[in-house]
């Protein structure tokens, strides 16, 4: 590519980020090939370009909040057992904070069961939560909650007590 259509290719960038109400002013557009980088050829356009957007990505966005001073908030998303293990269910975490040997509640569709959390794991940005509980299937859509976190009536379930989406 020349560097007139770069060049395009960028203005037409930053009128994309003011049509949707960005800042195109103050946000970073980097030109670049991840295909150059992957077949290692032309550093420039290849590797030095992605180090760049990694580099801007840290700098100008910001991690999005957890509050965790809020009850824990875990909704399920897989569950499996593990033999001799226990159970494992994985989910992206709403809220609150979780440790080894807190006591949790497995709740929805009218069912409601305690538990223990006897390990915590991050695994690809989701959370692995490894129960002191054998259950061969858990339905999906299940929240794991912690005490007095959660309103349920006539199968409704309502999320109280933080500020966030959480």
């Amino acid at each position: 590519m020349d560097a007139i259509t770069v060049e395009l290719v960028e203005l037409e960038m930053a009128e994309l980020l003011t049509e949707y109400g960005f800042d195109s002013q103050n946000t970073p557009i980097i030109s670049g090939s991840a295909l150059c980088a992957l077949e290692d050829r032309d550093p420039e356009l290849g590797e030095q370009s992605i180090r760049k957007l990694l580099s801007a990505v840290d700098e100008h966005i910001m991690p999005p909040s957890r509050e965790l001073d809020c009850p824990f908030v875990l909704p399920i998303e897989k569950a499996f057992t593990v033999p001799g293990r226990g159970t494992v269910v994985i989910g992206t975490l709403q809220c609150g904070v979780i440790n080894k040997g807190d006591i949790m509640e497995l709740i929805g569709f009218g069912n409601q069961l305690k538990t223990a959390a006897s390990d915590v794991q991050v695994w690809d940005a989701n959370l692995l939560l490894w129960l002191s509980l054998n259950c061969s299937t858990l339905p999906e859509l299940l929240w794991v909650i912690s005490k007095a976190r959660l309103l349920t009536s006539m199968n409704v379930l309502w999320i109280k007590n933080c500020t966030q989406n959480c």
